[in-house]
């Protein structure tokens, strides 16, 4: 029942949508729309990660025996997660996957009319979606995941909770960018996500005191081999990405690129000064962002100005004018002042 779900590359080229005259790349492109769409409906939804997510993996089976002209993704969307929902035990009507649906297509759309004649179409094709979607899948429809895969390789490897937050993440990007889920098991692309975010970012696995790799502390079938198939894949897909997506990836390799281990050797005095250098910086940026150039000044701001400035003429002149009469003759019968006080 299993290799019913994994291909090698030469039959994922010769797919149903293939054989209409979709080239690969359009293929790819219109699922990673339809796994976008899954995981903004779902969000809008409230389901959890793992519902889209395996949302997301009937999806590419579903296209994997049917062409994409015949099923929009849009229809497809719909049904996988309506199906997802409904085996986790969040069932949502299918009238609030179809409006989610158009508002998440159109996202100045403000209210949708439930009792039009579209609508109700909409919602019958949803059910029959479903139906095709179901003969599709089989009965076996509980499916897994490389996330939990993910979570247990770290809790074995013993990494802190960023590097598995963005192993995690990784595992998201393979099932919407990619179509590893229909090539390799969930337990390999785990494997790949932990190579990856060991790769790509500042975080490492340590080697084992014998010095074993930590690959071979996984029990895994995946070799090194096959690690460097899996990367050129993955690769390969972000490249035909757009740019909003690959900054999107990338950025969260960026955000752990650099080690803090920089940070550890410096002295706390060190720190504090950087902060307080940092902090004055901002400071001073928002100052100055704020009131501008003196020809920007509010009136009233010029008003307080030259009030400052006239009491301050004011009292230079008073002190001139007491200078004076000190030197005269008028005040020698007159006691100085007492010095102000001044505290040590």
């Amino acid at each position: 029942m299993a290799s019913k779900w994994y291909f090698t590359q030469e039959e994922l080229s010769k797919s149903p949508s293939a054989k209409v005259g979709i080239s690969a790349s359009q293929e790819q492109d219109y699922k990673r729309q339809a796994a976008f769409l899954i995981s903004d409906m779902g969000q809008r939804l409230k389901v959890s990660q793992s519902c889209i997510n395996k949302a997301t993996v009937y999806m590419h089976r579903f296209y994997a025996y049917h062409p994409q002209s015949e099923f929009k993704k849009c229809s497809v969307a719909c049904a996988v997660l309506f199906l997802a929902a409904k085996i986790k035990g969040t069932a949502v009507s299918p009238e609030m996957v179809i409006k989610t649906m158009r508002l998440c297509l159109n996202k100045n759309l403000r209210q949708v009319d439930i009792y039009s004649e579209d609508f109700r179409k909409k919602v019958s094709k949803l059910i029959t979606d479903e139906l095709i979607l179901q003969a599709t899948l089989g009965p076996v429809t509980e499916i897994e995941t490389p996330h939990r895969y993910v979570f247990a390789f770290c809790q074995k490897l013993n990494v802190s909770k960023e590097f598995l937050r963005l192993a995690d993440k990784i595992a998201t990007h393979c099932l919407q960018l990619t179509s590893m889920c229909l090539r390799f098991t969930p337990k390999d692309i785990a494997v790949f996500c932990v190579h990856l975010t060991n790769k790509w970012s500042h975080f490492k696995i340590q080697n084992t005191v014998d010095g074993r790799p930590w690959l071979q502390r996984l029990n895994s079938k995946v070799n090194d081999v096959l690690l460097w198939k899996m990367d050129k894949e993955f690769k390969s897909c972000l490249d035909m990405c757009s740019s909003r997506i690959q900054t999107h990836v990338i950025s969260a390799f960026v955000t752990n690129s650099v080690s803090p281990a920089s940070d550890r050797d410096k002295t706390p005095e060190d720190q504090k000064s950087v902060q307080r250098t940092k902090i004055s910086l901002k400071d001073y940026l928002a100052r100055k962002k704020k009131i501008g150039n003196s020809s920007d000044m509010p009136k009233a701001d010029k008003t307080i100005t030259l009030v400052k400035n006239s009491s301050l003429e004011t009292s230079d002149i008073v002190s001139e004018k007491s200078r004076k009469r000190k030197n005269s003759s008028d005040l020698k019968d007159i006691s100085t002042p007492a010095k102000k006080f001044k505290p040590s």
